[in-house]
């Protein structure tokens, strides 16, 4: 609407600067608000400044005051721009505020009068009279028409049921009802009268009357939108605020109270306020009883009590609501019974009702001190105990935000107790000792405690000695760290006030601290460094010198490299949260450097940090920080950590942003601030650099994407984007300054950068494309220039390289082509106005492309119609040949091209979209419609496409095709390279056109554009086909992301028509599975049927609306339960769909509170069903109990092996009320049956076990409850001597759920004394076993030393459970004792048990269960001998010696599970004992075993000990006898311990190192073998081996043959694509360049090792002519590079996945460039010491140089016009290209007869021609060639 008024001169003349104000203001968006507001400030200025000319009449001034009346209302949904816009018009209130007022009130009217309504003005208005004074007026001056008005749209609304109203309608009635409660709270003297008075006019009465009703009406009717009824609460409690009489208006409360609540009953209508009666006692109990079982569907209850609670006038609520009785209890005392029970109702519910808790106590603490007598009286101490047995019955409720809500009632709760402690002194003692008493796991004890501490004194504090550990705990576990984090921070509050903290902090936290920080355990190390130390220094002032001090005195003591790590790892914590709060740091300490170098991630990025962070956010950089960070960055930037790469580019983003800031405050005064300026521009300048050089083809991913992701951070921060719609990290214009004066130095978009980075787009990597491209179109300038040819000519090689690459059979290629294609589109088409004109050529051999620059046309309508137009073309080749198309015409990437461009046209049109763009849109769908149908068609084969093809059947199409397509085609075991493009195309084809028709559908439905009636049936039809006839997991992902789009975009529509179209998908959907016209196969496990209803439901969800997911719960339910038929076993029966469906629902986390209210009956129902005679929907069953079990419970968590779920009984039957009766029958029923016969067990009783062995034990003193749970433990006990031994395990976990903390230890010794009795005849194995299971499982929960004490001494006393002919039964008996050992500390294990024990485990005696009974037997002697003191070592060797197989087994296996735990006294020992055991042992296995753990044990111990080895040499290993097949990597690492032990030996007698030489040799090939090998197991053996054998291996002299193995082996292990086989080879690395000197830090990680290797070889051995030709070697070009060519383009199409030659982490490019630089080193030493430099070239080596020199001199001739794109992009060719090069250079100098002729060759390069990336890496010497 235009509202410019062109007779208005002083108005154009005030808005001369800004004419298009109002129409932006009109249409203002929520990212213009700020603009806006700017250019109203403008506006105002020049209208204060014209306002007092002559000129100025009132004509004018109204005309003006029209036009912001206009836009006032338009903007009223933004408070800022209506509160600007009144600004301008303040200053003519004083003479025109009865014109404003009269137009105000016509506009206003004006909207609430219209016939057709617009929901958003009448949004807009409700706004106003929010906060508009002056629309408050008007409704005060006309509030009878506006009740009028209201009353009669309300009429007309409330009259459709609630489920029929339209999305518009609803908006409406939520925007009648607020402006209801606006009414009541600005017209509330006017109300008073309508409502209560007889005096008032009968018409205006009436209404008044009417919209009561209409109120109550809609919270008694079941249906309407939540946030309405909600609202609607609050609205009719302000109503009755209006009341003059408070006990009228309590006892009207309490009648609506009843009428809404026992809405069933038409008795209870409300006709009229002014006749309410009192209600009796009997309706009170009835409707007490209805509001304990009301749901979410009834919330009108609910949100009237909120309305009254939180908005009802004080004197209403202390009046009593029954007042004609004697028991004056006021209303706010009986609210908060009707409270506590919505709190016990439904769960649906809980949100909403402790909401009203919350509220019921913050009203209760305002209440004045002369009106406390009403609710503090005696009975109030019962109240407090309520709300605390609710609150701990919901403080880890499953219902999002309620745990919040829990605390913040019990600190209200808290503070009104902590005023009042008269009524019950002890409460906050009696809290306390609950909370300590409960388990460390109950997430919500600590949110609780938290807010305790503030009401317990600090005395008590210091009496709670677990809570250190239990918070040390909760660190271990995400999900506790952030509870227990504020509970240590209230801890730190209490303290922080006293005069000795530190000391106190000191004596109770400091070695909590210190095990955080330094624990093996990464996750709890991270949560104490994240969590408790910035708190710890924030509140405790000296603590950070306190622990840095006892860090630094630790590191200087004699410990382990891991030790030493885990302590510097704290110290730069430390010393990083230091520097962040109070700026201070020595960066020069050795430590920082040795942080920066270490070999574990997280010390390097935690030293980055401290770097980059400092207190001050505009500290100017320094000199020591740059250098640092010079450093470092380089071997930083290639890491496979995500995190690490997430934190490095976080610390740089802060860092830029401090030298940004700084930099603009230095430029105030630039000749002084000259060196820090330089020093910041100098450092962005080299890491820009930096990141460039890491985009060269050949890069490996980390590389790229550290490159990139840092190239990110630099420009986000540095590059002011004038229209940015950033809010968060918004570059300031002041950036602009520090630019300009960087100068050339910050050219960042060159030419050569930008070709570097279109280049990345050819990379295989999503990320890394999607990464570029985002760069490309933000930052860079397109079109492209250089030197050597047009901006002209290069877009037409870009656009011929995108077609190619769209037209690339592989899926990676195709998307590259389809994000070149866009970028094209954008930054030529849109952004410059090129005109393209793409034809193909005559011959079909690529295209020929035209363009023209400058052009305003229709260009994209010309690029898109050239796109469908090949896509086309594409789609006819393919209808002629399958098999030829399925590699030349793949399809997919145009479809994904064109998508792509179209999505971009919509996003950047504000209008509706151009005809032409139109067209094409909806040809494409047509297309992509087509396409499927064919794909589907090829797919289906004789089979048709009605059915859905198996695996097999589609297998068999393909196959079939081939045969008739190709003439040359045979079958055959192996999938074919023809086979694997035809299945991929068809794949491909379906998910690019899937996600293309999802996409066009959101861009078209959103215009206004009218579409043809079929456009949306026939895309639905679509999509249902694909999800119904497809199996193919990747396809139906895809299709499943494209399917939500569409309904996205359908539920987005204002057209109920479309609108309403998932409903109908759902209902047919159900329908025809009810009817069983859908058919499918029987192993997909429904494939897309479940994503159907998934994609609906998660839609609906985004618009805030639950109405199909009920619908779609209904209908499963239905479908689960319908009668099975005969199952032939060939399609899916209609129930396994159900299932499968819900299984999905249930599994969508963003549903989870919608379907929370359902749980427990699909429980029930899913429990039902196992047992049905179908195993599928048995199957499917089990599959949706798994779901549900989570949904329950939570995920598992355990820790120590014991479960850690916090969910007990009480909150299980609280939470799920319906669970409990069922799974009470279930077992009165499985009772009933033979517990002894397998065939007869209850089908239902494993699942129903299962969840009560999910539950926890609990503290309980409720009667009643225990009466529950005893009937459930005397039901489960039957089933303890189940023949069933997982059943059994089940009982007893069960059984410990059902008895309470307190009755643990009775249980306990009743069961052992009872139930674990001698018989002599009858003895039930399987009843003792479970018997045994319940002791052992109620032990966990049993703390007392006493208790545990007795239970150990009953234990020891029925040791003829030893005897028994079940091991099962003896293993179980002894693991219980070996637990009760390691608890005890002073008590005597019996003699004779030990020798029992140990008579089971010697003899070889075979009985059931063996193999349990020697492992428990093991166990026990073993804890038995370490807890007498006794040394383990003998009794190893006794075990180790035993007759029984089974017992040196458990030995072993004991020891190598428990190796690292083990503290060994002497390791020399059990290393001799198990060299014997080695030569007695006849089972092979156990040698290996014994072998392994010799290796291990040398590692960790580093012994030497002479006896061992020739125990073990005495011992032939030959080869007919030991199957070293598979076990090389074990050998490997006995070899080195010989090797160590021989080097030890040379060392103590004076040998010379050449002694052991042949040896050294035989094991440097070895490890050389198995650092290639394929096997990972092998390759880090090797490193292993190297570590034992240690740097004396490259002492051995002279240094031939075995160090270059050694070498080559280093080299392979230290860049291998596993990062454990890294870390291990880097240890010996590291350790051999420390003992080198080369480096002085025992630890670095792999990317310094490689140049360590490297710089220590050139040191070392430069004098060895057999060493340096390795390295030469091994940077000589193995093939030319014509060879290399010709294999890359034959190779092109004979695979579909290209081969990956070497590890994904090895760089072979920038590896030589390092091995050129060792080289080059070696030559200078070589020229300073006057020889030449000992290297031969071979005759083929020089002929290759020369080879490839002539093919690089064609190839760079022929790339005359500088594409961007050639075959210099592959990194094969570019390696190759650059060892020529480097190979070169250093052939240069040798006298070798080439040499001359590869001098000229080089010279005549045009280098430059070369790839801008590869040219620049060059190293300098080579421009002298």
């Amino acid at each position: 609407m235009n509202i410019m008024d062109e007779e208005d001169c002083l108005f154009r003349k005030a808005s001369e600067h800004d004419p298009s104000l109002l129409e932006s203001l009109e249409n203002h968006r929520s990212h213009d608000i700020n603009k806006i507001l700017k250019r109203l400030e403008v506006f105002n200025q020049q209208i204060q400044g014209l306002i007092h000319s002559p000129a100025w009449t009132s004509p004018q001034v109204h005309r003006l005051l029209l036009k912001l009346l206009k836009t006032y209302l338009h903007t009223a949904d933004s408070i800022k721009i209506s509160r600007a816009v009144e600004k301008v018009w303040n200053p003519f209130l004083k003479e025109h505020s009865t014109f404003l007022n009269e137009h105000l009130t016509g506009l206003v009217f004006e909207v609430l009068n219209q016939v057709d309504i617009d929901c958003q003005l009448f949004t807009k208005v409700s706004v106003l009279l929010e906060q508009s004074k002056l629309v408050q007026a008007v409704f005060q001056g006309n509030v009878a028409p506006a009740c009028g008005i209201v009353c009669g749209h309300l009429k007309s609304i409330i009259q459709f049921p609630p489920l029929e109203l339209s999305a518009a309608q609803g908006q409406l009635l939520y925007a009648l009802v607020k402006i209801c409660l606006q009414l009541f709270q600005v017209c509330r003297e006017h109300f008073q009268l309508a409502l209560w008075s007889e005096d008032c006019d009968v018409k205006y009465s009436d209404h008044a009357s009417a919209i009561a009703r209409c109120l109550i009406h809609i919270l008694s009717t079941q249906g309407y939108a939540t946030d309405c009824v909600l609202l609607c609460g609050t609205s009719v409690a302000l109503m009755l605020n209006t009341c003059p009489d408070p006990n009228k208006a309590a006892s009207i409360i309490i009648a609506i109270f009843k009428a809404v609540t026992l809405a069933d009953d038409r008795n209870n209508s409300i006709d009229s306020l002014r006749n309410i009666t009192e209600i009796n006692a009997s309706k009170i109990t009835v409707m007490e009883t209805k509001m304990k079982n009301l749901s979410s569907e009834s919330l009108g209850p609910v949100a009237f009590c909120r309305g009254v609670v939180s908005c009802g006038h004080l004197n209403i609520l202390l009046s009593p609501w029954r007042p004609c009785k004697e028991n004056n209890e006021s209303l706010l005392s009986r609210m908060y019974s009707f409270i506590v029970l919505l709190c016990q109702g439904s769960i649906t519910l809980h949100y909403q009702s402790f909401q009203i808790l919350l509220l019921w106590y913050s009203r209760l603490s305002k209440i004045p001190t002369e009106k406390e007598s009403s609710i503090f009286g005696t009975e109030f101490s019962s109240t407090l105990e309520s709300t605390w047995s609710l609150l701990i019955l919901n403080w880890d409720s499953p219902v999002e935000d309620v745990p919040e809500i829990v605390v913040e009632v019990f600190s209200a709760m808290m503070h009104i107790w902590n005023n009042k402690k008269t009524f019950s002194p002890r409460f906050a003692q009696g809290i306390l000792k609950v909370l300590l008493q409960t388990p460390w796991h109950v997430k919500g004890k600590y949110r609780i405690f938290g807010a305790l501490l503030k009401f317990v004194e600090t005395k008590s504090m210091c009496e709670m000695g677990e809570i250190q550990c239990q918070l040390l705990k909760c660190l271990t576990t995400n999900h506790l760290s952030s509870c227990s984090t504020a509970l240590y921070k209230s801890f730190l509050e209490k303290l922080s006030g006293q005069d000795n903290s530190v000391e106190q902090w000191e004596g109770m936290w400091l070695s909590s601290m210190i095990e955080g920080l330094t624990s093996n355990d990464s996750l709890l190390r991270y949560n104490t460094s994240l969590h408790w130390i910035p708190v710890t220094l924030k509140l405790v002032a000296q603590a950070a010198e306190v622990i840095q001090s006892y860090l630094v005195s630790e590191m200087d003591s004699p410990i382990t490299p891991t030790r030493r790590t885990r302590l510097l790892h704290a110290w730069v914590i430390v010393a990083k949260n230091v520097r962040i709060l109070t700026g201070k740091s020595d960066l020069s300490s050795p430590l920082i450097r040795e942080s920066l170098y270490s070999a574990d991630e997280d010390v390097r990025s935690d030293a980055i940090s401290t770097i980059c962070n400092t207190l001050k956010k505009a500290e100017s950089l320094s000199e020591v920080e740059s250098g640092l960070l010079k450093d470092c960055l380089p071997s930083n930037i290639k890491v496979d950590s995500a995190p690490f790469r997430q934190h490095l580019g976080s610390d740089i983003r802060k860092l830029l942003v401090r030298l940004r800031d700084s930099c603009v405050t230095l430029l105030k005064n630039p000749e002084q601030n000259q060196t820090c300026l330089d020093c910041a521009i100098n450092f962005v300048d080299w890491l820009h650099r930096l990141c460039i050089s890491g985009l060269l083809p050949g890069a490996c991913y980390q590389r790229r994407k550290g490159s990139l992701d840092l190239l990110h951070v630099v420009y986000e921060t540095l590059i002011h984007v004038p229209d940015s719609r950033q809010r968060k990290g918004f570059v300031p214009e002041t950036a602009l300054k520090v630019v300009e004066h960087a100068g050339p130095r910050w050219d960042f978009f060159t030419s050569a950068n930008t070709r570097t980075l279109l280049t990345c787009l050819l990379d295989g990597a999503e990320e890394i494309r999607s990464s570029v491209y985002l760069l490309l179109t933000r930052f860079y300038r397109l079109p492209l220039q250089n030197n050597v040819s047009t901006a002209e000519d290069l877009c037409c090689h870009l656009v011929t390289e995108a077609l190619r690459l769209c037209n690339s059979p592989k899926g990676q290629e195709g998307q590259t082509g389809a994000v070149l294609c866009k970028l094209i589109f954008q930054k030529y088409v849109i952004e410059s106005n090129y005109m393209y004109g793409i034809t193909i050529r005559a011959n079909g051999d690529g295209y020929s492309v035209t363009v023209t620059p400058g052009c305003h046309g229709n260009n994209e309508g010309m690029f898109l119609g050239s796109l469908l137009t090949e896509t086309r073309r594409c789609f006819a080749e393919a209808e002629k040949n399958l098999v030829k198309a399925s590699k030349e015409y793949p399809i997919h990437g145009l479809i994904s091209a064109l998508t792509a461009c179209l999505c971009d046209v919509g996003a950047r049109q504000d209008t509706d979209v151009e005809r032409g763009t139109l067209a094409v849109s909806l040809a494409l769908v047509t297309l992509c419609q087509n396409i499927i149908d064919k794909m589907l068609s090829i797919m289906a084969g004789v089979a048709g496409q009605e059915a859905c093809p198996s695996f097999a059947e589609i297998g068999e199409a393909l196959e079939n095709i081939l045969l008739e397509g190709s003439g040359d085609y045979t079958e055959g075991t192996a999938l074919s390279s023809e086979y694997q493009y035809m299945l991929s195309w068809c794949w491909n084809n379906i998910k690019e056109s899937c996600t293309s028709l999802g996409e066009i559908t959101q861009k078209l439905v959103t215009r206004t554009t009218e579409l043809p009636p079929s456009f949306i049936p026939s895309i639905k039809s679509t999509f249902l086909a694909v999800l119904t006839k497809c199996r193919h997991k990747g396809v139906i992902e895809g299709c499943r992301g494209a399917f939500v789009t569409f309904c996205s975009a359908l539920f987005s529509s204002s057209d109920e028509s479309v609108y309403s179209i998932p409903a109908g998908i759902l209902r047919e959907v159900l329908l025809s599975l009810k009817q069983k016209s859908i058919l499918s196969s029987v192993t997909r496990r429904s494939a897309g049927l479940p994503i159907i209803v998934q994609a609906i439901i998660v839609s609906e969800k985004q618009t805030k609306k639950n109405i199909l997911l009920c619908e779609a719960l209904l209908g499963l339910f239905d479908l689960c339960k319908l009668p099975l038929d005969i199952d032939p076993g060939v399609t899916d029966l209609p129930q396994v769909h159900g299932i499968n469906m819900l299984n999905t629902l249930f599994s969508e986390a963003s549903l989870s509170g919608s379907l929370i209210g359902h749980t427990g009956h699909v429980t029930i129902m899913v429990v039902r069903l196992f047992g049905s005679p179908s195993w599928a929907v048995r199957n499917a069953a089990t599959r949706l109990f798994s779901t549900l079990v989570t949904k329950l419970f939570g995920q598992k968590k355990s820790q120590e092996n014991k479960l850690c779920n916090s969910v007990t009984y009480k909150e299980f039957s609280a939470y799920y009320p319906e669970l409990p009766p069922f799974l009470l029958e279930v077992l009165k029923e499985a009772s009933e049956r033979d517990l002894q016969n397998i065939c007869t067990i209850h089908p239902c009783l494993f699942p129903v076990l299962t969840l009560l062995s999910s539950l926890n034990p609990m503290d309980s003193q409720d009667g009643n409850l225990k009466e529950e749970m005893d009937v459930y433990r005397n039901l489960i006990k039957r089933f303890t001597a189940s023949p069933v031994y997982q059943l059994r395990h089940l009982v007893a976990q069960a059984l410990v759920a059902m008895v309470t903390r307190e009755d643990m230890k009775s249980s306990l010794m009743s069961c052992l004394e009872v139930s674990i009795s001698y018989s002599v005849n009858d003895v039930n194995v399987n009843s003792i076993h479970g018997d045994l299971l319940f002791v052992q499982k109620v032990l966990e929960y049993i703390a007392s030393a006493t208790s545990v004490h007795a239970v150990w001494q009953e234990l020891v006393g029925k040791a003829w459970l030893l005897n028994s002919t079940n091991g099962i039964v003896s293993g179980l008996y002894l693991q219980i004792l070996t637990t009760l050992l390691k608890c005890l500390q002073d008590v005597d294990v019996p003699a004779h048990l030990v020798e029992a024990v140990s008579k089971i485990c010697l003899q070889d005696k075979k009985i059931i269960g063996d193999s349990v009974v020697c492992q428990a037997g093991v166990h026990f002697l073993l804890a038995a001998s370490v807890h007498s003191g006794k040394s383990t070592c003998t009794l190893i060797g006794q075990l180790m010696s035993a007759d029984n197989l089974e017992t040196r087994k458990a030995c072993l296996q004991f020891l190598c599970d428990s190796l690292d735990e083990l503290d060994i006294d002497d390791p020399y020992e059990i290393i001799d004992q198990l060299a014997e055991a080695f030569c007695m042992e006849t089972y092979l296995q156990n040698c290996y075993q014994i072998l392994d753990l010799v290796a291990r044990l040398n590692l960790k111990y580093d012994t030497r000990n002479l006896d061992t080895f020739e125990t073990l040499g005495s011992c032939t290993l030959d080869p007919l006898v030991w199957d070293f097949t598979g076990h090389s990597s074990l050998m490997i690492v006995v070899e080195a311990i010989g090797i160590e032990h021989a080097g030890f030996m040379m060392e103590l007698h004076g040998l010379p190192t050449n002694s052991c030489s042949l040896s050294v040799a035989e094991f440097c090939s070895r490890v050389k073998q198995c650092s290639l090998g394929t096997n990972e197991t092998e390759r880090l053996s090797a490193a292993r081996a190297l570590q034992i054998a240690g740097s004396r291996l490259l002492l051995v002299t002279p240094p031939g043959n075995h160090t270059v193995d050694l070498m080559s082996a280093c080299f392979t292990l230290i860049q291998d694509e596993d990062s454990d086989i890294r870390t291990e080879a880097c240890v010996f690395v590291s350790q051999m360049l420390n003992d080198a000197k080369i480096s002085q830090y025992p630890s670095l990680h792999s990317n310094l090792c490689f140049a360590g290797l490297l710089q220590y070889f050139s040191s070392a051995f430069s004098n060895y002519p057999t060493c340096v030709q390795f390295l030469f070697d091994h940077l000589t070009p193995n093939n030319d590079l014509a060879s290399v060519l010709k294999e890359r383009v034959t190779g092109r199409f004979s695979q579909l996945f290209d081969h990956e030659d070497n590890s994904f982490f090895a760089e072979r490019i920038y590896n030589s460039f390092e091995v050129h630089r060792c080289i080059k080193a070696i030559m200078e030493q070589c020229n300073k010491e006057g020889r030449q430099l000992p290297v031969t070239v071979a005759n083929n080596q020089c002929s290759c140089l020369v080879q490839s020199l002539h093919t690089l001199h064609g190839l760079l001739n022929q790339s005359a016009h500088g594409e961007v794109f050639s075959v210099f992009d592959d990194s094969v060719v570019v390696s190759n290209t650059l060892e020529v090069f480097l190979t070169c250079d250093i052939v240069k100098h040798l006298d070798v007869a080439e040499s001359k002729t590869i001098r000229e060759l080089v010279s005549n390069l045009q280098m430059h021609r070369l790839p801008p990336a590869v040219y620049t890496a060059l190293p300098s010497s080579l421009s002298t060639i």
